[in-house]
């Protein structure tokens, strides 16, 4: 992962530019797969200059004829000019190719991963800020309920990609900056255009029990950084307990425990989860973590489990442990010890009251001695995403909206349908 100071440097290296203007250039195409389809398959449409070459990582199937060279990772690239994608470890990949470019090159980006069909929701003069690598996925499962009470509040929502580059001018006069997560090399140009701002950003990321169902607000950042692991939580009380004991009671209700008892279950995460890359020392991947826990537990029975999005849950080998693809639920109902890095099933594993133990650094490990607090703290603060009123203490404590949207009144429900009916074309494509 790169530092600040890397991700500054790498940023001021790139050009964003628009699609015609690689009429004016002659350049060179870095990366692979259905980016650099899409890519030439829109400058063939649109008439515009290929590139000189494309160096690919591997050979692809192209729809046009254009010379591609492998990228051996040290040879020295002679061109003026180099295209990238615009995703999200771009500026790590400058950083990378800086070195072996001769002469000053030129990294262009066509924002091609930007938000295109759904800019803006609402059309009030006054605005917020929302900035998320994947607004196309998270608005429309976690916030777009939220947005649109922003609007019935008098506040447009506008989107952008982390990438994309705003004037001081904008930022100053938002009435609100949304990030969502912000933990990645590529938010670093933005959140550091904001502090110098001095434009205070609320973070927004997916929630707790189970995750799909909630999303939460965060003054300082999300996860490890969130405003949660400098509280002492002194301030939970019967109303936040109330909410932790609704969600206990009916997060395991569908699920039967698991059929063999008295194993360790060690729930896995994806290699490059931010919080396994920024807060655990297992940033060379999961087989590290694999072979730590078997050495570890040489008498005992382990039962892995995968994460599903994981690309490389074939390749990890097992010396005595077993994997299961059974509800993690179940898994930790019958465990009698959940040993993980970070990962929210940690938190599922003390929800339901199983010991756990933690390897890399995350709110539970600096709460340990508050367990119950802090579950409650996690499930008070929570919003749910088919929620259509948010509480304005919870916003107040958790995020820094302006005022005026923190005094909420009940919209009459004529208000509501005329709001959500002028919506409805502009969010269309989000649900």
């Amino acid at each position: 992962m790169l530092n600040k100071a890397s991700a500054l440097e790498a940023a001021a290296k790139r050009t964003q530019c628009d699609l015609a203007d690689l009429n004016h250039y002659h350049y060179i195409l870095v990366g692979g797969g259905a980016y650099v389809d899409e890519l030439l398959r829109q400058l063939i449409e649109m008439k515009i200059r290929l590139p000189e070459y494309i160096l690919v990582p591997e050979k692809m199937t192209l729809a046009v004829d254009i010379e591609q060279r492998i990228d051996d990772g040290i040879s020295l690239i002679n061109a003026s000019h180099i295209l990238l994608g615009t995703g999200s470890f771009q500026l790590e990949m400058v950083s990378r190719l800086v070195s072996r470019c001769e002469g000053n090159s030129v990294f262009l980006d066509v924002m091609q991963c930007a938000p295109k069909a759904l800019r803006t929701l609402g059309s009030a003069q006054d605005y917020i800020v929302y900035v998320d690598l994947y607004s196309d996925i998270n608005i429309p499962k976690y916030l777009v309920n939220f947005f649109k009470f922003l609007n019935l509040k008098g506040f447009r929502v506008d989107m952008f990609h982390p990438l994309e580059k705003l004037t001081d001018e904008y930022l100053r006069n938002a009435k609100g900056i949304i990030v969502w997560n912000g933990s990645l090399p590529a938010f670093v140009p933005v959140l550091s255009q904001a502090k110098k701002l001095s434009q205070k950003l609320t973070f927004a990321e997916c929630g707790f029990f189970p995750q799909h169902q909630f999303f939460y607000l965060d003054k300082k950042g999300v996860n490890n950084q969130s405003q949660l692991q400098i509280d002492d939580l002194s301030w939970v009380g019967s109303e936040q307990f109330t909410a932790l004991e609704m969600v206990r009671s009916s997060f395991d209700l569908a699920v039967a425990p698991y059929a063999d008892s008295d194993y360790i279950f060690v729930p896995l995460q994806v290699p490059n989860d931010t919080n396994i890359l920024n807060h655990s020392r297992f940033t060379s991947g999961m087989q590290a973590f694999i072979d730590f826990i078997e050495d570890k537990y040489s008498s005992e029975k382990i039962i892995f489990k995968a994460h599903p999005k994981d690309r490389m849950k074939s390749s990890y080998s097992l010396k005595h442990g077993v994997f299961s693809e059974d509800d993690s639920r179940s898994l930790i109902m019958s465990s009698k010890l959940v040993h993980g890095i970070n990962t929210s099933v940690l938190y599922e594993a003390a929800l339901l009251g199983k010991p756990v133990k933690i390897e890399g650094e995350c709110l539970l490990k600096k709460h340990l001695n508050q367990i119950n607090k802090l579950l409650a703290a996690i499930c008070y603060r929570q919003f749910k995403v088919i929620d259509k009123r948010f509480d304005a203490a919870k916003l107040k404590q958790f995020s820094f909206l302006e005022p005026e949207l923190l005094e909420y009144k009940l919209a009459t429900r004529a208000e509501y349908k005329a709001t959500t009916e002028n919506n409805s074309q502009e969010s269309e494509n989000l649900e």
